[in-house]
């Protein structure tokens, strides 16, 4: 799964015009036919319309059924003789006669997912020239990859006319063509290497006259784009931009609406104005941040100047312990210590800092520590490490 989305799917000219496992319509999806040769759980039919995985889409699931047996069909892939399906369980045997089920709902989910790909795809050459160089297709969530990044303007705006296209209820057809052919048409994108002597199915959105996409794909695909139902963007990463089609796709803007009235209601503003709300809310709390931790070193270096120095053998320090914040926060203290002044702070999460004037006396303070239980290191003034349970009344510096 996930092979380029170009790469076209070339038959033999013996095969005669199309192969019904390109078909979603009912009659497609059960059939009778034998069992032709078995290799440990992979079957081979006589007859098969399980779809192969193949251009970014997996291979069918479903069932076999012989006598009073049900067996799960749970993989179908194209091998260099054939298409096989793989089976959960065993007994067959090759002539066995067999009544095969594909399952119809994620077949038509994936077929939802496959059409809304090309609709999106479409979208996005036309309106940036973004072309699609991989696709991934699967039942929950789908993805594209771009071969450039847009920013979210601009994967909502080709977002919005696949609405449109959808709302259009556009025709989605295929085309045999043959190498010959391929010059004929618009095809969408690069064309990747093709054969000399293979016929080529194209899948087409909207009329001959005017259409709004026609691509090489052996996928399959829904009759029109309004079986699509619907697509919704789920997340960009960098050029890759995921998606949902269909009732999965009605669901989440049905739940991210009900979403945002909440948030509404929380913000006590209106839609048009939520994201400008939002942004002064974060830039207000990165103010307040801001002014937070500037009272808390403030505060710390206060607290740490009204306490009593310790006296060591020949130097002396002050204990910070359970303190809130982070090491940004003591950075007043530090600077205001001698070579002989020791400051050891430990934060409520169990690390410990070290400061001092002098790099041999943190060293020392750091030794002295490390004997009690405390892990860590580094070099220079201001070293740290971790110890949560460690006794200050044991130590000796």
């Amino acid at each position: 799964m996930g092979k380029h989305h170009h790469d076209p799917i070339e038959f033999d000219e013996s095969v005669p015009g199309v192969q019904k496992y390109w078909d979603t319509k009912q009659q497609y999806l059960k059939f009778e036919t034998t069992v032709q040769e078995i290799e440990e759980n992979w079957v081979k039919l006589d007859h098969n319309l399980f779809y192969p995985e193949g251009g970014g889409q997996p291979g069918d699931t479903g069932v076999l059924k012989i006598d009073d047996r049900i067996l799960e069909v749970i993989d179908t892939q194209k091998k260099k003789d054939g298409v096989w399906i793989r089976i959960k369980g065993d007994g067959l045997s090759s002539g066995d006669h067999v009544y095969c089920e594909i399952d119809e709902n994620r077949r038509l989910v994936l077929s939802r997912n496959h059409s809304g790909q090309h609709l999106l795809s479409a979208s996005f050459y036309r309106l940036f020239e973004a072309d699609t160089v991989r696709a991934e297709l699967r039942v929950d969530e789908s993805q594209i990859d771009l071969d450039k990044k847009l920013d979210m303007d601009e994967v909502t705006k080709a977002f919005d006319l696949c609405v449109e296209q959808i709302g259009e209820s556009l025709d989605i057809s295929t085309k045999i063509l043959k190498k010959a052919d391929l010059k004929k048409y618009n095809l969408r994108g690069e064309l990747a290497k093709v054969g000399d002597n293979g016929i080529y199915r194209a899948v087409q959105i909207g009329d001959d006259r005017d259409p709004f996409d026609l691509n090489l794909c052996g996928g399959t695909h829904v009759g029109s784009t309004s079986e699509i139902l619907s697509l919704s963007l789920s997340k960009i990463e960098a050029k890759k931009v995921r998606f949902t089609s269909g009732v999965a796709s009605l669901e989440e803007l049905t739940r991210r609406n009900a979403q945002n009235l909440r948030i509404l209601r929380i913000l006590n503003t209106s839609e048009d104005k939520m994201i400008t709300t939002v942004r002064k809310l974060l830039d207000d709390q990165t103010a307040n941040g801001r002014k937070i931790n500037k009272m808390n070193t403030e505060l710390l270096y206060y607290k740490f100047r009204d306490m009593d120095w310790i006296d060591g053998k020949d130097i002396r320090y002050k204990i910070l312990d359970q303190i809130e914040g982070d090491r940004s926060q003591l950075g007043r203290i530090f600077d205001s210590l001698g070579e002989k002044e020791v400051m050891i702070s430990r934060f409520s999460n169990g690390v410990i800092t070290i400061a001092s004037g002098s790099e041999e006396v943190s060293r020392r303070v750091f030794e002295s520590l490390r004997k009690l239980g405390m892990k860590g290191g580094g070099k220079g003034k201001i070293l740290m490490g971790k110890g949560k349970d460690l006794e200050w009344g044991d130590l000796e510096i």
